[in-house]
């Protein structure tokens, strides 16, 4: 009866056991969903900054634009550049 009862141990350690690996097994899933979340996000995040940067560098190439455009009559007379905005206000004056 003793090697029985030794058994009937073993075997409730066997499911507790089992029952922790399915547990740990549970955990190791999530816990892998939660990773390829994350990476999805990080991707997406580094998406948006790369199209900010680019955003940025077509505004910045606005600026200039604007900037040499604002400054041609100044900074470039032997060219005999009319910036955009003179060609505008002489076009609401007549």
């Amino acid at each position: 009866m003793l090697k029985y009862a030794y058994l009937r141990v073993a075997y409730a350690y066997a499911r507790v056991g089992y029952a922790y690996l399915r547990a740990a097994y549970a955990y190791a899933r999530v816990g892998y969903g939660y990773l390829r979340v994350a990476y999805a996000y990080a991707r997406v995040g580094y998406a948006y900054l790369r199209a900010a940067y680019v955003y940025a560098r077509v505004g910045y190439a606005y600026l200039r634009v604007a900037y040499v455009n604002a400054t041609a009559g100044r900074n470039f007379p032997f060219l005999k550049i009319r910036p955009i905005r003179r060609l505008f206000v002489k076009d609401a004056e007549s």
